[in-house]
């Protein structure tokens, strides 16, 4: 809470140095004049104005109410993953201890990351990517009928919200889903392997559903201005755009790595999130400059239970990922 707290508290003056320098950023938003790809994630802009008008705030004021409670959800959830991981329940005290301040430390670091360079929609995708993830994992409450409606349901609701907040990320991570599905034995998952595989597919196709909505029927006016579409050949230019991710992401470079080596076995909700961060790494790549970390962050944060299990086994005790199969 303290290190949330903090690193928003530098997040809001980033916002008032955003909003010093070019004033028309979120009303160019606001009015449908945005260049794309901004003009397509409307959500948290147009919230935080709707809260602004309301409670007669500053817009950049708002923006840090829902990154502070976007935060909150994903650490949350990203917590309850961790603490609820066979991996960490069967630890010892020493790895468990370990475990949470390499957690608190990735927290920390990533964070950090967002005062650089500060976009609305960063941390309001990772709680998404987060509760999705915590979804995947953990069955709800009640029946079996009523359990799996209500799994189903929540995933699908955060693919339409994450919709017009950031698409692509929600669509990678349940083409991850159905890739683990067909390929995997679909182990954790809280709902049984092929309604799991529908459930994500039906999410995948609402996110795509909703990003097609914004591009081509609600914005079709907007353009990318300046900015080339295609990136790949400018990223792969030299090695400079290679710095700024290999610092700031250098914790999933090690547990993509560690993992593709099959030096660590994740359960099928965690390997599904891990797949669609490497979809999402090419797009990345090909669209997007690849020294922007802030683009890739949401997946970063989502995957720290990951880390900080791969972290424990590998680190503090070798053998233990053996002993929870």
């Amino acid at each position: 809470m303290i290190l949330i707290a903090a690193v928003i508290f530098l997040e809001f003056w980033v916002y008032s140095l955003q909003l010093h320098q070019n004033p028309r950023f979120f009303l160019d938003i606001l009015q449908g004049i945005a260049d794309a790809p901004a003009q397509y994630r409307i959500g948290v802009v147009f919230a935080a104005d709707w809260l602004a008008r309301h409670t007669h705030q500053a817009i950049h004021h708002t923006l840090v109410l829902i990154d502070f409670c976007s935060a909150l959800a994903m650490t949350g959830a990203l917590t309850t993953l961790l603490f609820r991981s066979p991996v960490y329940r069967r630890a010892e005290r020493v790895a468990q201890w370990f475990g949470g301040a390499v957690f608190c430390l990735l927290t920390l670091n990533y964070l950090l990351w967002l005062t650089w360079y500060v976009r609305p929609e960063t941390l309001t995708s990772a709680a998404l990517l987060s509760l999705t993830l915590l979804l995947l994992s953990i069955p709800m409450p009640g029946g079996a009928v009523l359990s799996r409606s209500l799994g189903i349901a929540g995933m699908i609701g955060l693919s339409a919200v994450a919709g017009i907040v950031r698409a692509d990320l929600q669509a990678t991570l349940h083409a991850g889903v159905c890739l683990i599905c067909l390929l995997g034995p679909g182990r954790g998952f809280a709902l049984p392997r092929w309604l799991q595989f529908g459930a994500s597919a039906l999410s995948l196709l609402v996110a795509c559903a909703c990003q097609y909505y914004m591009m081509h029927v609600r914005y079709p006016h907007a353009t990318y201005g300046s900015s080339p579409v295609l990136m790949l050949f400018s990223n792969l230019r030299g090695p400079l755009p290679w710095v700024v991710p290999a610092l700031a992401l250098f914790p999933w470079f090690w547990t993509t790595f560690t993992v593709l080596r099959g030096r660590f076995r994740p359960e099928g909700p965690a390997l599904s999130a891990l797949a669609g961060s490497l979809l999402f790494f090419c797009m990345w790549m090909t669209v997007g400059r690849f020294d922007e970390v802030r683009i890739f962050l949401p997946y970063a944060l989502t995957l720290m239970p990951l880390t900080v299990t791969v972290a424990m086994t590998r680190l503090i005790q070798p053998d233990l990922d053996s002993r929870v199969e």
